[in-house]
């Protein structure tokens, strides 16, 4: 009788870890994709952020070279242009 009831209580710990198991692995799932997400949304801004400081850094030179504003932006443009190319060529490479 005693093993009938010890066999039956270890059964029933062996299913409770299972369960504890099961959620754990979905729980370690979520928390992964949420890592990849983050580290998807983390490239993107940091991204984002270096267009942004190439646009200032483009927006001072060319206000500090070109005196009026149409040279100044045809001078934006340009560098615009070349930075597009410079990263187009970088991404290539990476490839």
């Amino acid at each position: 009788m005693e093993t009938t009831s010890l066999l039956n209580a270890v059964t029933q710990r062996v299913s409770v870890l299972l369960a504890e198991h099961t959620a754990l692995r979905a729980q370690l799932s979520a928390a992964q994709q949420r890592v990849r997400e983050l580290e998807d949304q983390l490239a993107e801004q940091t991204d984002r952020l270096y267009d942004l400081q190439s646009q200032e850094s483009i927006t001072r030179i060319a206000g500090s070279i070109a005196a009026d504003s149409s040279a100044a932006t045809e001078l934006k443009l340009r560098i615009n242009d070349y930075l597009r190319e410079i990263d187009r060529c970088i991404a290539y490479l990476k490839d």
